[in-house]
């Protein structure tokens, strides 16, 4: 079925909900609140709607008849573009924040490693973390900061590989 209302809701629309966790994380990295904290704890929520959306197989974007004729198309991201929506602009809005992007990169470990066996789901997350160190290297000034985020996205490579090579499967 569908609804129709006046305004979108966290119950129908994903995509809802994660631009508002995104909206918390990019104002509390603001210069006037400066709270990390904050956008770490909408990182950690983001993280856990994407494992969950990844582990899932996204509606389809098109709707047919019984005989195929096609009725509806409706325009949706798929899990690339959730990726995005939920890391995009948090990650614009970190770059000074050293412990905002080791727990981005954190996360996109722990999300890889919970899709292990979805590994469609590791190019766009393998993108945004090296988005995420790039960045990094070219605005982070403390050295010991900017070897922490080499060593996590070293951890986002490594996790990937050994998906890859136990072919989703525990060692």
């Amino acid at each position: 079925g569908v609804i129709i209302g006046s305004s979108r809701t966290a119950e129908q629309d994903i995509e809802f909900s994660i631009s508002q966790l995104v909206e918390i994380a990019v104002r509390s990295l603001s210069p006037s609140l400066n709270d990390p904290f904050t956008a770490i704890s909408c990182l950690d929520r983001l993280s856990e709607a994407l494992v969950h959306l990844g582990r899932r197989d996204l509606p389809r974007t098109q709707r047919c008849e019984v005989d195929g004729e096609l009725r509806l198309l409706v325009d949706r991201p798929d899990f690339a573009g959730m990726v995005a929506l939920a890391f995009d602009q948090i990650r614009q809005n970190a770059r000074s924040k050293p412990a905002v992007i080791i727990r981005m990169l954190e996360l996109i470990a722990t999300i890889i490693n919970s899709l292990r066996h979805r590994p469609v789901c590791f190019d766009p997350l393998v993108n945004q973390a090296r988005m995420i160190a790039v960045s990094a290297q070219n605005t982070i000034e403390e050295r010991s900061d900017r070897a922490t985020i080499v060593e996590r996205y070293a951890a986002v490579l490594e996790q990937v590989e050994r998906c890859q090579t136990n072919g989703g499967h525990d060692p």
